[in-house]
């Protein structure tokens, strides 16, 4: 049986920074465990907090980013720009910022976006972005009509799912794979980055469905958390990418 090597992995997080530093170290531990294993990055598409982070992490490690981008929020720059949150407005982007600049001109869309409402014109369902060209590493812009299509879009493309903190957006997303998982239209895995526990209150959502017989129990087994160390003083230095891929080579898909 020959195994397929995977090549891209999705990563959901916020584009803010969040009130805990440890949040940010995640996120750049991440992407820069995503880069060392030769992976490609598909995420939001925005260019601060956490998913700015992520995706310098991964460049600066020489591996290719594609960005699927609603198209109202690529014409806002909602996700690309800071927001009025406490890092956003009181801390310094790290020195990748200065180096995103020279790779912005790579950035390049995918997608022809047309009028307001055009369907886009789809790429080649396993097109996968080179992660280095002429040197650079590569960044692809793939603008969508809506958020539906950009969870779609950003699903079909990996190998599995990783989510970071974040606020309604990346609940949304993450909650929409385990639903596309538990109604068989993947079998790919996802991973919670527990970064000071963030994620603790939907494994204990997933508990109760189970006890009150909403959820079958088998079905605990589609998301994977990754706790780290029990004390959380120790979140900030914890090395939660190698932490992540690790479990991310071990996973086996399931017998359901």
């Amino acid at each position: 049986m020959t195994t397929v090597k995977p090549k891209a992995v999705a990563v959901y997080c916020a584009a803010t920074f969040g009130k805990q530093p440890a949040y940010r170290s995640a996120a750049t531990s991440l992407g820069t465990a995503i880069a060392k294993a030769k992976l490609s990055l598909v995420y939001g598409g925005g260019t601060y907090g956490l998913m700015g982070l992520v995706s310098d992490a991964v460049l600066e490690g020489g591996c290719s980013v594609i960005g699927v981008i609603p198209r109202s929020i690529s014409i806002s720059g909602s996700e690309g720009t800071p927001k009025a949150d406490s890092y956003a407005t009181t801390s310094k982007r790290p020195p990748l910022k200065e180096k995103r600049s020279a790779f912005s001109s790579l950035f390049s869309n995918v997608f022809r976006t047309g009028p307001p409402g055009a369907k886009p014109r789809i790429a080649e369902p396993d097109f996968k972005a080179p992660a280095v060209q002429d040197g650079v590493p590569r960044m692809e812009r793939i603008i969508v009509n809506s958020m539906t299509e950009r969870k779609s879009e950003m699903a079909k493309r990996v190998d599995g799912f990783f989510g970071l903190p974040g606020g309604f957006g990346t609940i949304d997303e993450i909650v929409d794979v385990i639903t596309w998982t538990q109604r068989n239209l993947y079998s790919k895995p996802i991973f919670l980055i527990n970064v000071l526990s963030y994620y603790e209150p939907l494994r204990q959502i997933i508990r109760n469905g189970i006890e009150e017989n909403f959820i079958p129990e088998i079905n605990e087994d589609y998301v994977i958390f990754i706790d780290g160390p029990e004390a959380h003083s120790e979140h900030q230095a914890f090395d939660w990418g190698a932490a992540a891929l690790s479990a991310f080579d071990a996973w086996e898909e399931p017998l359901f």
